[in-house]
């Protein structure tokens, strides 16, 4: 990744930060074992499990819940 990238910022529902975004993996705390490819949510375990969308700047689970959203 380029240095000039700017990580988008990570928040939960409640709008508490928890960590940032680099296009691929989070880096937060408590940790989310979630990657995205493209605008797929996956788990990280093995095998991976497709779990939501990326939807504008929120993740949508399957079940339609939105636990987390970005910003820069």
């Amino acid at each position: 990744m380029p240095k000039n990238e700017i990580h988008l910022q990570v928040f939960t529902a409640e709008d508490k930060h928890i960590g940032h975004f680099d296009g691929e993996f989070f880096y937060t705390n408590p940790p989310i074992n979630l990657r995205v490819d493209g605008d797929e949510v996956y788990t990280r375990n093995i095998p991976t499990r497709l779990v939501g969308n990326i939807t504008g700047s929120r993740i949508q689970l399957l079940d339609g819940s939105v636990p987390y959203y970005f910003s820069n």
